[in-house]
């Protein structure tokens, strides 16, 4: 069953927004179930850390073991697309047991363990383009076992230990635009090695420990109100532990015991769940999300990878993405009525590549993979699109297209016209020939479906009035 752009077809592209693209991208794996291993690290090193950016996995920094006191700068990048591992240049600083987080193109490692288990407060910036780093502003406090969220332009840094033995309940925030760094309001409760992730506005601490006590506890810090508050327990008590958001679930691996179960927090319903459990027992893992699978990476005796496939409830082996330019906006919509956008929750995953207002109007911000998601208040109603933004033009790789009426346009699959198949699911909207010339009719949103060599290929078209 292929998956549509769902929102009942109504990725409305309104004159004068933008004419959307849509990508098909394959999947390696296939339509599996459950935890699938994937090809082991290069570097053999634990306790590192990890970001996605554009599908691919960039693995950083760690040490040899769990009593060295010799830490490393390499960096291994995994492209889950080809499923191979190529390394990128080497951090300024070698560090373990760190944080990452990504804004745009940019992943910004923060603080950790350095040489002699000593700890450090820098910060350093790697370009993915340029394959470059930038020392950034340090932190006020040197610290590792601690965790980093992306907030739109800001980054919070938070708990961890100290280099006087203290565990950390604090809280730094850097801002990406003014490279200037202030002081959060403290969590409850100082940790570290726990789980965090920030979406819709809070930030979500989960686990950790504090010298011999691992915790369930789930705090969260509402940006709006300023405030910290608890949510319901962990039912796994964990520290060594790492998470990820997968739309509206936050999903907490690993642990003390090296734990292979996993725990599914839903913030909407403030419950938690079990989810497949991992092959290998990790802890001081790193996990991250991307392509619609979540990968859980490495631990503290193991240099292995295996990963989940999450997100497409409908597992085909295509995913639909609208494609856009940066800087390029899209309204989207879930009935014809753009006034009913109001009544549901408008959400991007990754406010840093593509943001969506309150009536569901996308603005693409960086080169980059994000989901947007709109749910009604009762939870009913929850749906997703992938949004691919890309840099430069994307024109050349867009899959949909908007037509005035009586204009025409030539689809292309193929040299040989005499292999491919058409077919228009609405010719009132728009026809399409043997040779693939689309000619617009009347206003609407209408699919043209090709097949070739066993594959069908979706073609989104938009026709408005001449």
């Amino acid at each position: 069953m292929k998956r549509l752009l769902v929102f009942l077809m109504t990725l409305c592209m309104l004159t004068g927004l933008c004419s959307v693209g849509v990508y098909a991208e394959e999947s390696l794996q296939g339509q599996e179930e459950g935890w699938v291993m994937e090809p082991s690290m290069v570097t053999k090193l634990i306790v590192r850390s990890a970001s996605a950016v554009n599908g691919k996995i960039y693995v950083l920094g760690g040490k040899t073991n769990n009593n060295s006191t010799v830490v490393d700068s390499d960096i291994d990048i995994f492209d889950t697309k080809t499923q191979t591992w190529t390394s990128g240049a080497p951090m300024n600083t070698a560090r373990a047991n760190f944080a990452t987080v990504t804004i745009g193109n940019y992943i910004y490692a923060i603080s950790g363990e350095i040489y002699n288990s000593k700890r450090t407060n820098t910060m350093e910036r790697y370009d993915t383009i340029s394959n470059t780093w930038t020392m950034l502003e340090p932190l006020s406090i040197p610290r590792h076992g601690h965790r980093a969220v992306s907030v739109g332009s800001k980054i919070y840094v938070i708990g961890g230990y100290d280099s006087n033995s203290n565990y950390l309940n604090s809280v730094e925030i850097y801002d990406t635009e003014t490279h200037t760094w202030s002081k959060g309001l403290p969590m409850p409760t100082a940790r570290m090695l726990m789980g965090a992730v920030y979406v819709d506005g809070k930030i979500y601490v989960i686990g950790g420990v504090n010298k011999n006590e691992y915790f369930t506890k789930v705090e969260i810090f509402d940006l709006s109100s300023g405030t910290w508050s608890e949510g319901e327990p962990m039912p796994t008590k964990r520290g060594m532990c790492s998470s990820a958001l997968v739309g509206n679930e936050i999903f907490v691996f690993g642990g003390n015991s090296n734990s292979t179960n996993v725990d599914v927090y839903d913030i909407k319903t403030n419950k938690w769940r079990q989810e497949s459990s991992l092959n290998i027992a990790r802890g001081f893992l790193d996990v991250v999300n991307t392509n619609g699978r979540i990968y859980a990476i490495g631990g503290d005796s193991n240099f292995t990878m295996e990963s989940l496939k999450v997100n497409d409830s409908t597992s085909t082996e295509k995913r639909l993405f609208v494609l856009l330019n940066i800087g390029e906006t899209v309204q989207l919509s879930i009935t014809k009525n753009l006034s009913d956008n109001a009544n549901f929750t408008w959400r991007s995953i990754n406010e840093s590549i593509a943001t969506v207002d309150a009536h569901g109007r996308v603005i693409a911000v960086a080169e980059g993979d994000t989901e947007i998601y709109a749910e009604n208040a009762d939870g009913t109603f929850k749906e997703y699109i992938s949004i691919k933004v890309v840099a430069g033009s994307a024109d050349e790789t867009r899959l949909a297209t908007y037509l005035r009426q009586g204009e025409k346009i030539r689809l292309y699959l193929s040299d040989d016209p005499s292999t491919v198949t058409w077919r228009s699911m609405d010719e009132s909207i728009a026809t399409i020939s043997e040779t693939g010339q689309v000619t617009a009719i009347k206003n609407g949103l209408v699919i043209i479906q090709g097949e070739l060599e066993g594959e069908t290929y979706l073609f989104y078209v938009r026709v408005v009035s001449a």
